[in-house]
């Protein structure tokens, strides 16, 4: 039942509730007009207002002089300070801020403040490389302990030059020089010069040659490290020196770019550092490499045999000229180039990173040619010129005298086994050991790692990833979630190399179609060039056979090849090796084949290139093409190493016995330098 009370004042709202608001508003709005005539009215005319907006106008358009500027300036109390004249007289009393050192410091730190470290974002290698190679590495012999073996160096051998010249490619053309007027039986000077020109140009073929296959990449003389003595070596004596023998080894170059600029960059804001002042160190290249399966899959990743790698590179006389400056080439990411008794290294220079002037191989001026022979000068009975002649300054047995003993003692210093990784890392905070590492200020800097423990007949590819030393290692002014308890942060894996395959220690190219045969005809035998790597001495032997189906390609033969043992009595001896591949002629397609007859046209028979079918060991199936081996870069490579080495074996045996006593004089070899 509902409140009589509130119904009464539900009716009372319902019944006067609309009057009580409409006098309210009536109320307020008399109180408005009272107000409003209360106030006094606007005097501002239209009048008015045309013209403060004339006397406007004529302000923005009225111009004054400079003379009237300064003069109001003048009388405001503003003056010309005349800062030239007083920069013009404090010239002569240069200030210097060593002069008003702080005695304290502006800031007294806070306990526990400092600039919060963050953790450097890591960069990965880009622009990767990888190129095969084999071939006869110079090492230091060793006993059964791993030991260096040294040998007593006899009196009368001590000051005789080496059989082997280093630092060089090749030996330069050889010439009798300063021998005067020309006797009966002597070489004519106009024939010598003609031979020794053609020389020196083949010379410079094989040198561009060899620089266009060392550098990789688009393009956009280091001198050898005293040796250190290491622990538990002995010292050597006056007549003694170490052992040195050839090794043969397979091997894979990775080369890249790392952009080192930009992690600087990132180092600087990580750190809160200037850029000046923001240098990693790094440590060491972590190489990881997949090989292909047999179902042309690729396997897991896996490191590289980093010990067996590294005692390659521990044991190494001598290292092969780099292309590069000093400047983009850190210890802790390059691997040195060993020194190869024969053959050149392939793909192991950025060429953007290389010098234009290293690029090129430069002109020789055939009138002045180093060590070379110059009719003009022998008949005035005038030695070679240069430095390296007769007269020079140095002579040649002198040169290769100081070559071999620099190259006895070996050239490797504290970190020069580049991603060997044997430099340790120190701990603490920032102190004068932790800033002593290597550094550079180039913007991109190059890395390489070589890989001894590849094996023959695979495809690999690879990935780096650079390490370096935590700059927050034990550091406690870290933000939170940063690591300082480990020594080294590891950057992230660049992307794969191209896949890169490893020649089989024996392989067959096949070169033509036995000459009588015709294409399916009574003779179906082709022409192989097997080739043979010797994995004892590292050289490639080339020879020929002849097979046809059912037949096995290769057989074992004896090859002359060229001896690399200073001591030994010859420099070329024959040898029998294994040229047997394994491989089973299957079938055979080429030869000569007649041209379809035309009326009144004689047409020649037109040869086909040869087509062998073979099967490998492993039952796989494989074509040679004579069209395709004929013209197989690496074939060639590997020929023309076999034949070079073998023809200056060969020039070694036929010098004659003058040819020595002109050595011992130091007039022999001029400037040449060849090994």
């Amino acid at each position: 039942m509902a409140n009589a009370t509130v119904e009464k004042l539900k009716a009372l709202g319902v019944r006067h509730g609309e009057k009580a608001f409409v006098g309210l508003a009536v109320v307020l709005c008399v109180l408005f007009i009272a107000r409003a005539a209360s106030r006094p009215s606007l005097e501002l005319t239209a009048a008015q207002v045309k013209s403060d907006a004339e006397k406007a106008e004529q302000n923005l358009r009225r111009t004054s002089t400079s003379e009237s500027i300064l003069a109001q300036l003048d009388n405001e109390g503003l003056k010309n300070p005349e800062f030239g004249k007083e920069v013009e007289a404090q010239k002569g009393a240069l200030l210097s801020a060593a002069d008003f050192p702080l005695v304290n410091p502006w800031v007294q730190p806070e306990p526990g403040a400092g600039r919060i470290h963050d953790t450097p974002e890591l960069l990965a290698p880009t622009d990767l490389y990888a190129r095969p190679g084999r071939g006869p590495v110079l090492v230091f012999a060793l006993d059964e302990e791993g030991n260096r073996k040294v040998k007593t160096i006899e009196p009368e051998k001590q000051k005789a030059p080496p059989k082997f010249r280093r630092r060089g490619r090749r030996r330069a053309p050889m010439m009798m020089m300063g021998m005067g007027r020309r006797g009966r039986g002597a070489p004519n000077p106009a024939q010598s010069f003609a031979k020794a020109e053609a020389e020196r140009k083949k010379e410079q073929e094989r040198k561009a040659k060899e620089l266009s296959q060392a550098l990789v990449g688009q393009a956009d003389v280091e001198k050898p490290k005293e040796a250190e003595k290491e622990e538990g070596e002995r010292q050597l004596q006056p007549n003694e020196k170490y052992e040195e023998t050839t090794e043969g080894h397979r091997w894979v170059a990775i080369t890249g770019v790392f952009d080192h600029k930009k992690q600087r960059e990132n180092y600087a804001t990580a750190l809160k550092v200037d850029y000046t002042q923001a240098h990693p160190n790094y440590h060491r290249l972590d190489v990881e490499r997949q090989a292909r399966q047999d179902d042309g899959s690729w396997g897991d990743w896996g490191p590289v045999d980093r010990e067996f790698n590294q005692e390659v590179l521990m044991n190494l006389p001598e290292q092969d000229d780099e292309l590069t400056p000093e400047n983009v080439r850190l210890e802790a990411l390059v691997d040195f180039l060993p020194f190869l008794r024969a053959g050149y290294w392939k793909g192991v220079h950025i060429a953007k990173l290389v010098p234009p002037e290293r690029r090129e191989i430069p002109k020789d001026n055939p009138n002045m040619m180093m060590g070379g022979f110059n009719p003009m000068m022998a008949r005035r009975g005038m030695g070679a010129g240069g430095p390296y002649g007769p007269g020079g300054a140095i002579a040649a047995a002198d040169m290769e005298e100081m070559a071999d003993q620099r190259g006895a003692m070996g050239m490797m210093r504290g970190g020069m086994y580049g991603g060997a990784g044997f430099r340790g890392s120190m701990g603490g905070g920032l102190s004068a050991e932790e800033t002593n590492f290597p550094k550079t200020e180039a913007e991109q800097i190059m890395i390489r790692s070589l890989d001894f423990s590849v094996e023959p007949d695979t495809v690999y590819r690879f990935r780096l990833r650079v390490v370096v030393r935590n700059p927050n290692y034990k550091h406690e002014n870290v933000s939170p979630g940063v690591d300082s308890k480990a020594e080294e942060l590891n950057g992230p894996w660049s992307d794969p190399t191209d896949p890169v395959s490893v020649p089989a220690d024996v392989a067959p190219f096949a070169q033509q179609m036995v000459q009588g045969g015709s294409d399916r005809g009574p003779n179906d035998q082709v022409q192989f060039q097997v080739a043979r790597w010797n994995d004892e001495d590292g050289m490639t032997v080339i020879r020929t056979f002849e097979a046809g189906p059912g037949q096995i390609v290769g057989e074992p033969k004896n090859a002359r090849v060229p001896v690399f043992d200073e001591e030994a009595k010859e420099d070329v001896v024959s040898k029998k090796f294994d040229f047997n591949t394994h491989q089973v002629v299957l079938d055979t397609r080429g030869g000569q084949r007649p041209m379809p007859r035309l009326p009144g046209v004689n047409a020649p028979n037109f040869e086909a290139p040869a087509l062998a079918l073979l099967l490998r060991p492993d039952g796989a199936v494989v074509v040679r093409d004579q069209a395709v081996d004929t013209h197989n870069d690496e074939m060639k490579e590997m020929k023309d190493i076999y034949v070079t080495a073998l023809t200056e074996a060969e020039a070694r045996n036929k010098k004659p016995a003058m040819n020595q006593m002109m050595r011992r004089r130091g007039g022999m070899y001029g400037g040449g330098g060849g090994r």
